[in-house]
């Protein structure tokens, strides 16, 4: 926000100028008029209806600017995309990290055949609950405006000691199944984006019946 206001503050300051001479032109020509000082030729009347009508509109610019570099600014962007490969007899129900900001929850609710999606909420836990009927590929981008940001992630944690690049995590994932033996290979990319910020987690694995850590890796970047 800092950004946007440093860049349209001249196109204000423009503006109020411009309106400013526009009140001094009209007070020259009423004064006259008054005989309170010289006559005013119309043009200065002119003058100052000009003045304002340029001042008005670029203030108006201004505003217009400031609000869509706000809502720029403000809007954020969700990728949840989750492919699952399962070796064995299906189906299988998962229990997945999910994004912590409350206005993607609604897009994550997404129906692929027979297999559904579904954000799961409980007293102390928020995820991503997917009842896979066979092979599926859930691909869910959602965009929110909002102006305070939750870019956290469920279900992960930082492994003690930390992991050779530091970006490795600790992601729970639970799984249930109705055939025993059967594994899934899953792929887990969330993404969260917003005007200068990027945090993801990516975690390619084979997840087998219970409830399992295993390592994803946890990317976070600043412009």
């Amino acid at each position: 926000m800092a950004e946007a206001l440093l860049t349209i503050w001249p196109l204000y300051l423009v503006g109020a100028v411009i309106i400013f001479l526009g009140f001094l032109a009209l007070n020259t020509w009423i004064r006259g008029i008054m005989g309170k000082g010289p006559d005013q030729p119309a043009t200065v009347l002119a003058a100052s209806a000009l003045a304002f009508l340029l001042g008005s509109a670029t203030v108006a610019i201004a505003i217009g600017i400031d609000q869509t570099q706000t809502t720029t600014s403000n809007t954020r962007t969700l990728v949840y995309r989750v492919d699952i490969r399962i070796n064995g007899n299906g189906p299988v129900r998962l229990v997945l990290p999910a994004p912590g900001e409350p206005a993607f929850f609604g897009a994550l609710n997404v129906t692929e055949g027979a297999s559904t999606m579904r954000l799961n909420r409980t007293g102390t836990d928020t995820n991503v609950v997917v009842l896979a009927a066979s092979n599926v590929t859930f691909d869910v981008r959602a965009q929110a405006v909002v102006s305070a940001f939750n870019d956290t992630i469920t279900r992960i944690r930082l492994p003690t000691p930390v992991g050779p690049t530091g970006r490795e995590v600790n992601t729970t994932v639970e799984m249930t199944a109705s055939s025993p033996g059967t594994s899934v290979d899953l792929a887990l990319d969330i993404q969260l984006l917003e005007a200068c910020r990027f945090t993801s987690l990516e975690l390619n694995t084979t997840v087998v019946v219970g409830v399992t850590e295993y390592t994803g890796r946890r990317t976070f970047a600043l412009c």
